[in-house]
């Protein structure tokens, strides 16, 4: 008997059990058979009821399988999520998040007619009870694209719950997550994109994902010194795997990583640098610039190792605000040797 479901939903949860039975309850209410779908809940080590509250629903419905481990991190879970998937496609889901009813048969559909690898989607971001609708490839057309032709639209996705995905592009290309970092989400997406040769757009009115805005207690949301300082660590390691997928990317795939490169770097490290008061931030810098050998991407002349400041110097005319913090990482980077 052929038990491959065709679609596998993975749920990494930690410390979540307010918020968990809606999310579960949201991969339920759906229009196609139980049976055609598994949903796989990987605990990361939760200290509250999330365990709880799973195995009662697991009790309740076959389709959903619990599984435990010590507390590892996201990137971990959702890889022990994929070893366990059955499905012929992939998505995440957050435990904190939930999708929208009665939306995954017409997705398969469309994913399955037009033979996609990756299908991307709208999301619908809730903070408390303001909803807004995000679609950043609305410019799409209906139709499946190449990886060419994907990146000349110049958008990159940064979650992998933003879309659906052929389960063989991970698993043929050995695509995981980076263990024991913060901000895996754009590193993995970037490789997983990357061996892609059909990516669509799912268009739809309303957000088929939606995103907790706001949560107490979330990582993304920790401001204490070791989480800033592991904040600042795993951005510098996500930036040195993005090059090196860099230099085995073509086209216009190897642009638009370029891009994303160092857009991750100016709206996410140097903000960090700007507004943290960690002690010694200079030095931190500094010795993660120069273990990770930092470097700043051109989109079509590859990468510069010694002109490092023009690429900064463009940035600015877009931005004022990247002024004050542009003068003190100058003189950071002036004393590292790459």
């Amino acid at each position: 008997m052929n038990t491959t479901k065709l679609l596998s939903i993975i749920i990494p949860a930690y410390n979540v059990a307010p918020y968990i039975g809606k999310c579960l309850d949201s991969c339920l209410n759906q229009d196609i058979p139980h049976e055609h779908y598994e949903i796989i809940v990987v605990d990361d080590g939760s200290k509250d009821d999330t365990a709880l509250v799973v195995k009662q629903y697991c009790n309740e419905y076959p389709n959903i399988s619990y599984h435990y481990q010590e507390n590892a991190g996201q990137g971990v879970a959702r890889n022990v999520g994929l070893s366990y998937a059955t499905g012929e496609y992939i998505w995440f889901v957050d435990s904190d998040d939930w999708i929208r009813e009665n939306c995954i048969n017409s997705l398969l559909n469309y994913v399955r007619k037009l033979q996609l690898d990756i299908c991307l989607f709208p999301v619908t971001k809730v903070d408390g009870e303001r909803k807004n609708i995000k679609d950043d490839f609305a410019h799409f057309n209906e139709i499946a694209y190449s990886l060419d032709e994907f990146a000349e639209m110049g958008k990159m996705t940064y979650s992998p719950c933003n879309y659906l995905f052929l389960r063989v592009l991970s698993s043929s290309n050995n695509i995981c997550f980076l263990s024991g970092i913060y901000h895996e989400d754009i590193e993995f997406n970037t490789r997983l994109i990357m061996e892609a040769t059909r990516i669509g757009h799912y268009k739809s009115s309303e957000g088929l994902y939606y995103y907790r805005y706001t949560r107490e207690g979330s990582t993304m949301n920790n401001r204490s010194e070791p989480s800033l300082r592991k904040h600042i660590l795993s951005l510098f390691i996500v930036l040195k795997s993005m090059r090196n997928t860099y230099t085995q990317a073509q086209g216009a795939y190897k642009s638009l990583l370029a891009t994303t490169h160092n857009s991750l770097f100016l709206t996410a490290l140097i903000p960090i640098f700007e507004t943290c008061d960690l002690p010694n931030k200079d030095q931190l810098y500094r010795e993660y610039a120069k273990e990770y050998q930092f470097e700043y991407l051109k989109p079509k002349k590859g990468l510069s190792k010694v002109d490092i400041m023009s690429p900064f110097r463009y940035s600015l005319a877009l931005t004022t605000r990247l002024q004050r913090t542009f003068q003190s990482f100058r003189a950071l980077i002036n004393h590292t040797r790459f």
